[in-house]
């Protein structure tokens, strides 16, 4: 016949082991959380950028003179919309409609190898 003493404390650490599992498991929904927040954030920021830049460069095309025009707009920090049209028959085709990349890159001058010493 069992004691009492054994199965109780069997139950116990089981009881233990779960409820620390769910602490872990709740740190773990949380943080996920969190960072996707900060992902949606940044990424409705940049959507907005891209749309601010958009509506400038169509009214810069609206009022634009020639047949060839070549328009540059900032979209955040580090990416322009460039959009090249022609204007045919007194509409314009969009020739180019791109986002480039307009910061600066800096090549790592120096970078450390294992030279195989202990």
């Amino acid at each position: 016949m069992r004691q009492g003493g054994q199965i109780s404390g069997l139950v116990s650490l089981m009881t233990i082991f779960c409820s620390l599992s769910l602490c872990v498991f709740a740190i773990l929904t949380l943080a996920s959380a969190d960072r996707e927040r900060r992902l949606t954030e940044q990424t409705a920021q940049r959507a907005a950028a891209y749309y601010a830049a958009e509506c400038a460069v169509m009214e810069r095309l609206s009022g634009a003179s020639g047949d060839t025009v070549t328009l540059t707009e900032p979209v955040g920090d580090s990416l322009s919309l460039v959009v090249e049209a022609v204007r045919r028959d007194g509409r314009w085709t969009i020739l180019r409609w791109q986002t480039v990349y307009s910061g600066t890159w800096e090549p790592d001058e120096f970078m450390e190898l294992w030279g195989g010493d202990a």
